[in-house]
């Protein structure tokens, strides 16, 4: 898979994550993703590899990148979701030895969009 076509999926995911949960979010914020919306990939089936600890994973790993960015506004944009995607994917396939960090992001990305568009369905 090459790099254009996953990042191309990731702005996908990171466009259908921020669409949750639009009604009451500041118009500036919209184009970001908040707490809430991030911790909502903990519900991903494909993520309950991790068991309980996945959603304090998601929690440390948003704080970071809101430190990383110096993000004020406690919501990440675009580029701080790319990298903790990175983060969180090598996270969950650790394990896939014969997989590269990009085979582990486009899993990641894979699992995630489904689950998204299933729930953006329900909304």
């Amino acid at each position: 898979m090459t790099d254009y076509y996953i990042w191309n999926k990731a702005q996908k995911l990171y466009e259908m994550i921020t669409n949750t949960s639009q009604t009451k979010k500041d118009p500036d914020m919209r184009d970001r993703i908040s707490m809430f919306q991030f911790a909502r990939l903990h519900k991903v089936p494909e993520f309950g590899k991790l068991g309980s600890y996945f959603k304090a994973d998601l929690e440390l790993v948003f704080k970071n990148m809101i430190i990383k960015y110096d993000l004020r506004n406690n919501h990440i944009d675009l580029y701080g979701f790319f990298e903790a995607i990175e983060i969180l994917a090598s996270k969950i396939y650790k394990d896939e030895t014969e997989n590269t960090q990009g085979d582990n992001i486009g899993l990641f990305i894979d699992a995630a969009m489904v689950f998204f568009e299933d729930f953006l369905q329900k909304q």
